[in-house]
């Protein structure tokens, strides 16, 4: 393996770490704000974890075995995926700064809009990172890191 594919695995390495890592964080948050809530709903949220838990994982799987293989297509598929989750944080962080919440009592809703413009820094921000890290998978060592994969496993002629 050439220091461009290695380059390339550690890339690949790099961004699977960053999705555990922001995986992790996700689930950490869903059970403070339980923690924190007068009455959490331990029925709702613990369902809710594991389904998710068990859905990243079968699709981290998944690539891994393509990505073994040398699929060139599961890298641009993960990339796209990436970068349309870091738009949707994106969109979703403006649209929240939109909301009029027509039920509340005006002292509520002066607060909500202030937490969620006080929060759209971050969502960007979480939205950026997600497209810059998606960018990452679309080097060029990462696909001499595959094309390294698949010269690999060819049967020998």
């Amino acid at each position: 393996m050439n220091a461009k594919a290695r380059r390339g695995l550690l890339i690949i390495a790099g961004v699977y770490l960053y999705v555990i890592i922001a995986y992790s964080i996700l689930q950490l948050t869903w059970i403070v704000s339980a923690w924190e809530s007068p009455q959490p709903d331990w029925a709702d949220i613990a369902p809710r974890m594991l389904i998710t838990t068990v859905i990243v994982a079968i699709c981290l799987f998944i690539c891994a075995r393509h990505i073994g293989k040398g699929n060139e297509a599961i890298r641009w598929l993960g990339a796209a995926a990436m970068a349309a989750f870091g738009l949707v944080m994106i969109g979703l962080g403006i649209w929240l700064t939109t909301l009029e919440y027509p039920n509340a009592t005006p002292e509520a809703r002066a607060e909500m809009r202030a937490d969620d413009i006080r929060e759209l820094p971050w969502r960007i921000g979480e939205g950026a990172l997600h497209i810059l890290v998606a960018s990452t998978l679309t080097w060029p060592a990462v696909g001499e890191y595959l094309q390294y994969r698949r010269a690999k496993l060819a049967p020998a002629s």
